[in-house]
């Protein structure tokens, strides 16, 4: 919009009876991802795509690079990430036999 406003943050600014959580989820779609989307199933109110997204992703990796807010928090989460792995496991490398490894999943799931 002229303003430098999406249509999202019109909507929200015009609804204070929003609670945060509905807040900052509704502002989330600010950047939307473009692309084919196959829906799967559902889990509760969750929708289960497929992974058309990463195929748009890998031809078009312009598309998920564009917010460098978003590409920082991912990298954070990915630090976050394997600093859990290696304080969990005692290293950033781990060979397990096949049975274990399964239990190892849901331990890190769990």
């Amino acid at each position: 919009m002229r303003d430098g406003r999406t249509v999202v943050d019109r909507f929200v600014a015009s609804r204070p009876d929003l609670d945060a959580t509905d807040r900052e989820m509704l502002l989330g779609w600010r950047d939307p991802v473009e692309g084919i989307f196959e829906i799967r199933g559902y889990d509760g109110d969750a929708i289960i795509i497929a992974q058309v997204a990463l195929k748009v992703a890998t031809r078009q990796p312009g598309l998920v690079f564009r917010n460098p807010e978003k590409v920082e928090r991912g990298w954070q989460q990915m630090r976050e990430d394997r600093a859990e792995f290696v304080e969990f496991f005692g290293g950033d490398e781990v060979v397990l036999p096949p049975g274990e490894a399964r239990l190892a999943e849901l331990v890190l799931d769990g």
